[in-house]
Order: C-alpha cells, then structure tokens, then sequence
C-alpha cells in the first residue's frame, strides 16, 4: 500500500459534482426514491430527519482519478452545508468560502478494496491532503476507509465501490430544460445500483437537489424537490454513482464519505 504526503492543496467545500466537489449532508441516507419516484419500502422516513447544518469534513474517492479528503470542525464556517430531506432527495445549500489553513486532521487514511490495490494518504502539516494516487475496485467490491485518529477520531467504514452510468438518457444531454411544476424522469445505461442525480443552481449560495436511486435504470426527481430549485440558466445537472453515507466517529464529528464511480454531467436551464 502506497504511502503519500499531502502537498499543501486546500480544497474548497465545492457544491458541484461538476466541479469536483461536494457537499453531502445526513440527510441523504434516507429513503431513496425508487423507480417511480416513491420512497423505498424499507427506508426510513428520510422527511423525518430534519434539516442540518454539517461543516466541510468530506471523504470523497472517485474511482481510477481523485480524492478529495479534508476536515474541519466548524459547522457554520467556510464550506459548510445546509441540508434539508425533502421528498426522498436532499436540499443542500453550502458556504462556498474556503477553509483556511491549518485544518484538523484525522491521520493516516486509508482506502482498501476487498480484491488489494489500496492507497493510504497522509496529511502535511497544515492538515491538507493529497488528491493522489488513485483508486480502483472492481463493480460491487466492498472498500473499507479508515482514518488512524488524530484530531479527528479514528474511524473505519465499510462501503460498497459502486459500478459506472454509461450514458444519459433523459433529461437529454446536452443543455436540458428542466421545469420545476413536474417531475423529472431520469433514465440511464450502464450500472443498475447506487445512482443518483444532482441538479444546481448557480446563485449567490448555490442551491443542490440530490437524488439517489438504489436499483434500476430509471428513476424520478420529484416536484416537491424540484421546486426548491430557484429559476436559473447555467445550471449543472449531474447523473453518476455513489455509495454515500454520513459517520460520527465522535461529537460533533459529522464526515461525509462517498465513494463514486463516473459523474456524466452538463448545463441546463431550471425553468
């Protein structure tokens, strides 16, 4: 396993899947709208949760490319996250301020695929990590990601290395136009697990619909969550996989892990 030092880049707590970014929230690991746009049988009611504030600590690993890990413990300072269950989806409204150095860290973190090929990332010593080497796994494998502790408790996680979209179907890419008075039909090729889609408005704190989709090739963003989208054009629709979910290793220790597969991506108009 491949030790490396971070190299000083700070990272900022993005909203854009686009972009590289992310900002995830408890919220989101709730019931998932199933192929018809209703919540999942088994799935907690994710309305019940409420909404959360949750400051920029992320684990994000994109299969075969980046890594973005960071921490902090200020839920209400740059890049943290406003974030609202509505509907099955996730409401996020995030500060897109940057975090200035030193940042806690949580150690040594590692990213260890069932079948080997792991990668470990050590912070420098103002708390930023690599984005380097990258990670691979094979579709369905399970990754355990676990921190050493150091400001950040120690933790371990296991997760499900999630397949790739091959292509969007609907909405059309590119340029689609997506009203907000009826619910949007998604529908993809390629991985038939762990989808979802995001949809964000460029405005002066952005505002991102997440959506996930647990099984299938189709599923619907409903009007109830659409409708939290301010008018916009020069939005960004995002469709891609990821397994994601939100641990505490400790008080106030919110992290949002997510692993994630090909994020297919364009412009749109929110009307």
């Amino acid at each position: 396993m491949d030790v490396v030092r971070g190299i000083g880049l700070v990272l900022a707590g993005a909203i854009c899947l686009a972009c590289g970014g992310d900002d995830d929230g408890a919220a989101g690991d709730g019931s998932p709208p199933g192929g018809d746009g209703s919540p999942a049988a088994d799935a907690p009611p994710v309305d019940a949760a409420g909404p959360r504030r949750i400051a920029d600590s992320v684990i994000f690993i994109q299969r075969g490319q980046s890594s973005q890990i960071r921490f902090s413990d200020d839920p209400d300072g740059p890049g943290s996250c406003m974030s609202e269950p509505v509907a099955g989806c996730e409401i996020q409204t995030c500060n897109m301020e940057v975090v200035a150095p030193p940042r806690p860290d949580a150690g040594l973190v590692s990213v260890t695929p069932a079948g080997g090929g792991g990668q470990s990332y050590l912070p420098d010593d103002m708390g930023n990590y690599p984005v380097t080497p990258p990670v691979s796994w094979q579709d369905g494998e399970e990754v355990a990601v676990a921190a050493d502790g150091a400001d950040v408790p120690a933790f371990t996680v296991d997760m499900t290395g999630p397949g790739d979209v091959a292509s969007v179907v609907k909405p059309v890419f590119p340029n689609p136009v997506i009203p907000r008075d009826q619910a949007l039909l998604v529908e993809w090729t390629g991985t038939e697990s762990l989808v979802g889609i995001a949809i964000r408005c460029p405005v002066a704190e952005p505002v991102q619909v997440r959506c996930p989709f647990p099984d299938g090739l189709t599923g619907t963003v409903p009007v109830a969550a659409l409708q939290r989208l301010p008018a916009c054009t020069g939005a960004s629709v995002s469709v891609f996989t990821e397994d994601r979910k939100v641990i505490e290793p400790g008080p106030e220790w919110p992290i949002r892990v997510g692993l994630r597969g090909a994020i297919l991506s364009s412009t749109a108009t929110v009307q």
